[in-house]
């Protein structure tokens, strides 16, 4: 049975270059295809194994040389084991409350009073806008 359709585009030496540099960048496949004067569909009919290969190429090179770096920096050692290993910095946060936030916290928590005395209100408890609130006794 003969193949029906429109012949495969016959790229030259020189778009195949070009195409498999600017994959190897991690170029988009519709900026290749702008570069090589192709539509996007063409590329990736024709190309997209190759260029997925070349990409994948890429990331193994790039892992390749931030082990190496891993080796003369620490930084980057630390950077992998976070992203790769899922290691972590244990963190501490051991810190003193003063009174104020202390006072603060119990407030938020619902333990203190209904507002902090303040020097507009002369250390009366308001509600919104300023409206005094109810005293207990009264």
């Amino acid at each position: 049975m003969a193949k029906v359709g429109r012949p495969n585009y016959k790229f030259t030496k020189e778009q195949l270059a070009l195409a498999d540099d600017m994959a190897i960048n991690w170029c988009q496949d519709n900026t290749i295809a702008v570069r090589l004067g192709v539509k996007v569909d063409t590329l990736t009919l024709n190309l997209g194994k190759r260029l997925r290969e070349k990409r994948a190429q890429a990331k193994q090179d790039l892992r390749t040389l931030q082990a190496k770096q891993a080796l003369k920096t620490p930084i980057m050692a630390i950077f992998l084991g976070k992203n790769y290993l899922g290691q972590a910095d244990k963190q501490d946060h051991k810190f003193g409350l003063d009174e104020q936030t202390s006072s603060l916290l119990a407030m938020i928590d619902g333990k203190g009073k209904n507002q902090l005395p303040s020097e507009e209100n002369n250390g009366k408890d308001t509600g919104r806008a300023g409206e005094s609130l109810p005293t207990e006794g009264a």
